[in-house]
Formats: structure tokens, sequence, C-alpha cells
């Protein structure tokens, strides 16, 4: 009997404060917190997430609930047409702006625009870049090596070939090796070239080969690559002209510097790297036709780029000029509303965007930079 009292009594102290928030208007804020305090706890669950320490526990909870509300508004806009793109929760979801940044590439934090453009101020009379890849920084290369990277260094030049293809997927054309994800190990720079590496290695010679990323995490020092602190991805292009590449299976990638260089067999060599500044974005569209994937810089560091889910992503507060990240650019085309759109190929793992790559604003002044340099291989 007592038992059916209180059972009675809670029911109508829920009646009556639902009736009370009706009539004021006031939201349930406990009933809110209840949500969240649920949602933190999937969200750890799902993503391995484990704080012991109860303040840890509060304060990650607290950047969560910030990016929890922050998606749940975009997707609002979104719903009603407002936003051309929706937004997911993700591993990035508990982290702060700086530890989102440093997982991203920790040493190339900002990339100034005016450094961009001083790349076409430094040429001899071939055409060559005197300096390129800061060479004569790298440490035990002799002039030899010097003399071959900067002849097989070639500027791009937009050509306007006609009948360029509206639409063009390398990915769909077979270049479908799984994206990875870098962890908390700002290599980047390491996945963005090897993604395009191992697109044109499929183009030339009809294989997939997966290649190592941790052999470029412990090897590429010497030429001005920071392992897990971040690097440049023109100096991974010139470790492999020299040095060569391993196989990921001989080496795989443990997301961390092991201080072990290992130059394991087979190898695979670049012949030739080309680069473009000129942040022309009909160039970019017939390099990637004509030749093949790129390895791109891309300003990611906005909250809208890193937990994109899908759709054509635009944000007009992405800047072309600060490239903290890099990404494969692996295709272009137009969407069903007729909007030019760039795939990039992300190396957050494949539950980040749609399957790991993003569609991007084409054609919308080189909207986040990602025609501003971009590299690609020759065999």
């Amino acid at each position: 009997m007592k038992i059916i009292i209180s059972v009675l009594l809670t029911l109508i102290v829920l009646i009556l404060l639902i009736i009370l928030f009706t009539f004021t208007g006031e939201p349930d804020y406990s009933l809110e917190s209840r949500d969240i305090e649920i949602e933190w706890i999937k969200y750890k669950e799902k993503f391995n997430k484990n704080y012991e320490e109860p303040d840890e526990n509060e304060r990650r909870k607290q950047l969560f609930t910030k990016s929890r509300n922050f998606i749940k508004e975009h997707n609002q806009r979104y719903a009603k047409g407002l936003e051309s793109y929706n937004l997911g929760l993700n591993k990035y979801a508990d982290l702060t702006d700086q530890e989102y940044i440093g997982s991203v590439n920790k040493h190339v934090d900002e990339t100034d625009l005016s450094l961009i453009n001083d790349i076409d101020d430094h040429h001899d009379d071939n055409g060559i870049d005197e300096d390129y890849g800061n060479l004569n920084n790298f440490i035990n290369v002799t002039d030899e090596q010097k003399n071959f990277i900067s002849r097989n260094t070639i500027e791009y030049n937009y050509s306007y070939i006609d009948n360029i293809p509206d639409n063009v997927n390398w990915v769909k054309l077979g270049y479908d090796n799984p994206v990875l994800d870098q962890g908390n190990c700002g290599s980047c720079y390491i996945f963005s070239s090897l993604s395009a590496i191992e697109a044109h290695y499929f183009i030339k010679y009809k294989t997939l080969v997966q290649l190592s990323h941790q052999e470029l995490l412990d090897c590429s020092h010497m030429y001005g690559n920071y392992g897990c602190d971040g690097g440049y991805m023109e100096d991974v292009y010139t470790y492999i002209m020299l040095h060569g590449i391993g196989l990921a299976d001989q080496n795989p990638y443990l997301g961390t510097d092991s201080n072990q260089c290992k130059q394991r067999k087979p190898r695979i060599y670049v012949k030739k790297k080309f680069y473009s500044g000129k942040m022309n974005e009909l160039e970019l569209k017939e390099v990637i036709a004509r030749y093949g994937p790129v390895t791109s810089s891309i300003n990611a560091g906005l909250d809208t780029f890193k937990f994109y889910k899908s759709g054509l992503y635009y944000d007009r507060n992405c800047h072309k000029g600060k490239l903290e990240h890099g990404v494969a650019t692996v295709g272009y085309g137009i969407t069903e509303k007729n909007k030019d759109y760039w795939l990039i190929r992300n190396s957050f793992g494949p539950n980040w965007g749609e399957n790991g790559y993003m569609r991007i604003a084409r054609n919308r002044d080189n909207h986040c930079g990602l025609a501003t340099y971009y590299l690609f291989p020759q065999f």
C-alpha cells in the first residue's frame, strides 16, 4: 500500500512540474542536464575516453557540451535549408582548440600567405626554385643530392587543356585504399603526401600499395620534419626521391615516434615532384583530371571543419592563407543542386565526414586555400 501511495505522489509531482513549465515557458534544466550526462557517458564509451580524475572529467564534459550545443544549433539551421552541410560529434568534441590543432599538425600552426607567394620569387634562369624545400638546411645531404632535387622539382604551368571533364573521382576510378587515422600525432603532412603518391603509383602501375607512414615519421627528420610535432609535405617528397619508401606491412603505423629509422625493402621512389602556388582553381582542376590526386594544404582550424559530417562544406570564415593541415584532393564535381565541389581525402579516419572524405566548395575564391599550394609526384 505504501509503495502505491509513493508512486502516486511521484506521478502527481511530475504532472505538476509539467503543468508548471508548460505555463511558465521555462526550460527544464535538470532534464537537459540529465540528457547531457547520458550523452557524455555514451560518447566516452564510443570513442574510448576515460577520465579518472573528477575535475578532469568535468572539464572534458564542459568542452563536450559546448561542442554538442554548437553542432545541435548548426544542424537546426541545416534542417531549415540555411546550411549546405551538417555536423556530427566525433573524437575531437572534448578537446580544446589548441589540442585539436596540435593533433592536426603541431609544428606548422599557420602558413602565412606571403610565404606562399614568395615561392615564385626564387627561381633561376631555368625556372627551378633554388631554395625549394629548404635544401640548404638539410642534414647530411650531399651537393649532388641537392642538385638532383633541384633539377627534378618543377613548377607546374597551366596549359589550358580543352575538354576537361566536369566530374573526376579517382576513388571511383580505382584508387580506393582505406582512409586512415593519423591519431593524436601531428603527421598530416605524411598522410596527405602518401595518399597522392599511392594514387599516382596506382594510376601508372595499376597496383594499389600502402606505403609506410611510420618510416617517414621516424626517418625524415634530417629533411626538416619533426615527427609527430609536424612537418612539411615537400620534405616528404624529397625524402622519397632520395631514399624511396617502404611498404606499410613491413613497418606499420604506431602514431608516435619510435626513434628507430627502419628502411625496409622493397623501396618505391618518386622521380620528380611538381608544385604550384598560384592559387588557380582552374589549374588544379586540370592537374587532377590530367594527372591525378594532389597533396594539398588547407585551413582546417574551424569547428565546422572539425565536426563536418556530410554535404557541401562552405564556411565564410575559412581562410585561404591560414594553412595548418594537409589533405589529398582526389577529385571534383558538381552536386545535384548544381554547386561545384572539390573532393578531399582526410586522415581523421573513416568515421569523420563522408566515410573519411569531404566535399568542399569549388570556384568560390579558393575556399579554405585548397588551391593555394599543392604537390604531385611523377614515377
